[in-house]
């Protein structure tokens, strides 16, 4: 057997620097999950900036300095995906010294060609003599927000593309993970887009063995298809409140920081696998298992009804856009209830109908 771990988004800044400085291990109860494993995926958001510049066009921006990256040695990262939103936040520079950084650290980087006659969809490894596939790609609705000027080779989410290179990577006999940034619409909620749904079905029905996302931030919900699981989001695995142009965007209290480690353990003669879902928890930046099982009940017995009516998806997909971000608001917001509740007058609200 064969076993990978996939996490989510992983955003090594602001206290996270600090934390470098400081010798702390924030990922100290979760070392044994990664040192275990044969292999280790995730998505990091945050890429080194030193020398100060950054793309304007985004808010809020990610960034970190190299020596935070430090902090992923214990946890045996193999692969790190840069296919996301975040990627040109700290400019040319700061993926130059991400891709720098990363090679110093051993671990291999994909999502992002430097050449631009390569293909930055599909990624071929071995693991133990497993052919592994990883095809990623980062969907615009996320809103990576790049200069008219600047056009860099990444996998920008589309289906026919990703359906080619699970094609390529099947005719290879590989295992395929299909590893994916998506779902900007639906950013801290706990459904997928409709788009997800159907094309995650899709590119089970083309051969993918697993099909893994990203973006929102939350953990959404797991499905199995076709004998195949499909986990729409992860969570985030490590993130801090971002500062950008002197304000802070705050991570907030609860959902996004609860994320999940999956581990896939793979027959390597069939390709059969079984998972382990590993809930985590994040509390001032240090990351701490939690015992049990996850508990998305409830959620995934909503994703069962909405999946199968679009109508009801879309009425779900309304109260998340213009009802929900209220509740988000006052649940997970810092600030005091009396602040809270000065926000909110009737015509405010009244104009998010509107809109």
């Amino acid at each position: 057997m064969i076993s990978i771990n996939f996490v989510g988004d992983i955003g090594l800044n602001n206290n996270y620097q600090e934390l470098q400085k400081k010798g702390k291990r924030p990922f100290a109860e979760v070392e044994d999950i990664f040192a275990i494993a044969d292999f280790n995926i995730g998505n990091l958001e945050c890429l080194c900036a030193t020398d100060g510049e950054e793309n304007k066009l985004k808010n809020p921006r990610l960034r970190t300095n190299e020596d935070a990256l430090n902090l992923l040695r214990p946890l045996h990262f193999n692969m790190l995906s840069l296919a996301h939103n975040h990627i040109y936040d700290a400019c040319e520079g700061g993926i130059t010294n991400t891709l720098a950084k990363l090679a110093s650290l051993g671990i291999q980087p994909i999502g992002y060609q430097s050449d631009t006659n390569d293909d930055p969809y599909l990624w071929k490894t071995e693991v133990k003599g497993m052919p592994l596939a990883v095809i990623t790609a980062v969907h615009k609705d996320t809103n990576p927000h790049l200069p008219e000027n600047v056009h860099l080779n990444l996998p920008f989410y589309n289906a026919n593309c990703i359906e080619e290179a699970i094609r390529t990577a099947k005719l290879e006999n590989c295992f395929v993970a299909v590893y994916l940034h998506w779902g900007g619409k639906t950013e801290e909620g706990f459904m997928p887009d409709w788009y997800e749904i159907q094309d995650a079905h899709r590119f089970i029905d083309k051969g993918a063995d697993v099909v893994i996302g990203s973006h929102s931030h939350t953990v959404q919900p797991i499905e199995l298809y076709k004998g195949k699981y499909i986990f729409y989001s992860l969570g985030n695995f490590c993130f801090d409140d971002v500062e950008t142009d002197g304000k802070i965007y705050p991570i907030g209290r609860y959902r996004k920081r609860k994320g999940v480690v999956v581990t896939l353990k793979i027959d390597e003669n069939d390709f059969h696998y079984d998972i382990n879902v590993q809930r985590i928890h994040n509390k001032n930046c240090y990351i701490h298992p939690q015992k049990g099982r996850l508990k998305l009940k409830w959620r995934n017995i909503r994703f069962q009804v909405l999946k199968r009516c679009k109508p009801l998806w879309k009425l779900d997909f309304l109260w998340f856009r213009k009802v929900s971000p209220i509740f988000i608001y006052l649940a997970e917001s810092p600030d005091s209830m009396g602040t809270k509740l000065s926000k909110f007058k009737l015509n405010k609200l009244l104009s998010r109908f509107k809109s």
